[in-house]
């Protein structure tokens, strides 16, 4: 009531969620020449019980009515109890279904944060948690991926479907990384011409990053130690352009292009030294 102060009898029309809506809401803002329309929550007072017991068939709707007042039950993935002084309950065609009108236009007019909730609950993760961080984490990601597919769809004359979109995130998603991080280990099948065309140094632009080569080795090393102590990372601010790798100027430049195997290459270096 306070949001709308100043804004009565001017023929407004309200469209809220269920934070705020109820049906005794809904007839004072009535009362005040303010239509509304919203979602509400099962729990809330003045909710008929017979509605919120009543079974509905899927894609199906049930309505009940009180003076200008109208409570609808529909059934999409999961109950819905829509609430509104402004449109009747009776059904419209909205694409390939049959929508009580109702919750029609409050699709159609529903901001963008109950827009957001709704793309994300269709596709949200299947995992069942008791931990909040995990349920707080999983919904990050969730949003993180629409926004990536609201942002795509502004690119594009002909995008794909929510669904086709996550599919292939989860397709080629490793591919769209252009920095990936170094992997631990001997490294695999990468192509040998470094070792014999002409490569020199540069400096990067932005943040220094882990070197390949001695990251890995001194994982390696000390992964094994009596107390498995923490080996701090090597930064370098250099790397090469053509391998397009991060690489510190000595050695590991040197033993990156002059040694099949530089991880273990880098291993011998650093016995080497620390035994002289």
């Amino acid at each position: 009531m306070d949001l709308l102060r100043g804004r009565f009898g001017l023929g407004h029309v309200v469209f809220c969620d269920n934070y705020y809506s109820s049906p005794r809401l809904f007839l004072d803002l009535w009362e005040l020449k303010v239509l509304a329309v919203g979602t509400c929550r099962k729990n809330r007072k003045g909710l008929p019980i017979f509605l919120k017991t009543k079974i509905v068939a899927n894609q199906e709707s049930f309505a009940m009515h009180t003076g200008p007042l109208t409570a609808v039950k529909y059934m999409d993935s999961n109950p819905v109890y829509i609430l509104s002084t402004m449109f009747t309950s009776e059904n419209v065609r909205h694409k390939d279904t049959v929508k009580p009108k109702c919750v029609k236009m409050y699709n159609k007019y529903m901001g963008g944060v109950d827009r957001t909730d709704q793309m994300v609950a269709n596709a949200k993760s299947q995992m069942k948690t008791l931990k909040w961080w995990k349920k707080l984490f999983f919904h990050i990601i969730s949003l993180s991926v629409l926004n990536s597919y609201i942002k795509y769809k502004g690119n594009v004359q002909r995008p794909m479907s929510n669904r086709d979109f996550r599919k292939l995130l989860v397709e080629y998603g490793h591919q769209l990384d252009p920095h990936p991080a170094p992997v631990p280990g001997r490294p695999k099948s990468q192509s040998l011409d470094r070792l014999t065309a002409r490569h020199f140094p540069d400096i990067m632009e932005g943040r220094a990053r882990m070197c390949v080569v001695c990251n890995p080795a001194l994982r390696e090393l000390h992964c094994n130690g009596p107390k498995r102590k923490k080996v701090p990372g090597h930064e370098s601010t250099f790397h090469c352009p053509d391998c397009d790798v991060v690489l510190c100027i000595t050695p590991c430049f040197r033993l990156f292009h002059s040694s099949e195997d530089y991880v273990l290459a880098y291993k011998r270096y650093y016995r080497s030294k620390n035994e002289s």
